[in-house]
């Protein structure tokens, strides 16, 4: 899971805030510290709470939340500080690696429940979705958003289509390795590169 948070810590009693943070991060990949994983893991999407973390939680971890370069410095505080934290669940994405890593499947939107909702098509299901095309160390689009139907039980079809765990009325940011797009080679004639 993918985790957008907002948050500031200070020292309980009224000390300046030290630590601050808001962005993205993935949750079980040790940037956020173990006190402030647990916590992220009890909160829903859109809730704002409050924790007070004493020393003893922190099990002794840096006294900062989020491991990230140039960022604040807890330097000059007590280990045995009690620490108060504001913490916002601004959104929660689930991500997925699928085929071995070569495809990772970010959903922003997931599926309404309910009546016409399905868990996935099936082999000789035909699907419309639209998608955008990008080479991720350029920037370069080549393909704008624009609508496609297919079958996935067409051979011809890239491996990507048939790989892909996507629910009706689901919306995902996918990063695809060559191999189950246009491979080594590229694909010249839309500009994509090798």
């Amino acid at each position: 899971w993918e985790a957008v948070l907002r948050l500031s810590g200070a020292v309980a009693g009224g000390g300046a805030p030290f630590d601050s943070f808001e962005g993205c991060v993935t949750m079980g990949e040790g940037r956020l510290s173990a006190w402030l994983d647990k916590a992220v893991r009890t909160m829903k999407r859109g809730e704002a709470s409050a924790f007070t973390v004493l020393p003893a939680a922190r099990e002794g971890e840096a006294l900062l939340s989020v491991r990230r370069e140039g960022g604040p410095s807890a330097e000059g505080l007590p280990a045995e500080a009690v620490l108060e934290y504001e913490v916002e669940l601004r959104e929660l994405r689930e991500v997925q690696m699928l085929c071995d890593g070569l495809l990772l499947q970010k959903t922003l939107v997931r599926a309404p429940k309910g009546p016409g909702s399905w868990e996935l098509p099936g082999e000789r299901a035909e699907v419309r979705c639209s998608w955008r095309g990008e080479v991720e160390a350029t920037g370069f689009v080549f393909r704008g958003e624009a609508p496609f139907r297919y079958s996935r039980a067409d051979a011809s079809l890239l491996r990507v289509w048939r790989e892909l765990k996507m629910k009706r009325g689901e919306v995902a940011e996918l990063k695809v390795a060559p191999e189950l797009a246009y491979g080594s080679g590229g694909e010249p004639e839309l500009g994509v590169p090798p």
